[in-house]
């Protein structure tokens, strides 16, 4: 159970009201927080989620509490009552990144265009 003004579906459309509310585009946001904005596309997109770092940047850019982001973005699991008014009912669970290198992956992948990302598919599945 929460309580947020806004209530949101999950992580993609959680992103694109807070980016609206801030009137900022995924070019915007990239540069404030030190990502692709290929990246903000793709999470924006429900494509992609952020790693775990990208949600530290992203609550401190909208100064909401870090450890509300990493449950809206799948990384923790939400209590069963929070006083936060920045989480909701987030419907579906949202996937959860590893740590270690499959964590790195996650952050070289999110600075990748769709086209570079097809190529690494194709090259790591020639490996197999």
């Amino acid at each position: 159970m929460y309580n947020e003004t806004v209530e949101t579906e999950n992580f993609p459309t959680w992103l694109r009201i807070k980016m609206a509310e801030r009137n900022i585009n995924n070019v915007g946001l990239a540069a404030a927080i030190d990502t692709s904005h290929v990246a903000i596309g793709h999470w924006t997109r429900g494509e992609r989620f952020p790693n775990y770092g990208n949600c530290i940047k992203l609550a401190r850019y909208f100064h909401i509490p870090e450890e509300d982001i990493l449950i809206i973005a799948g990384h923790r699991q939400p209590h069963l009552i929070s006083d936060s008014p920045y989480l909701t009912d987030l419907g579906e669970p949202q996937p959860t990144y590893a740590t270690g290198p499959r964590a790195h992956l996650d952050t070289l992948l999110d600075q990748l265009t769709d086209d570079q990302v097809e190529s690494l598919i194709t090259f790591l599945e020639a490996l197999r």
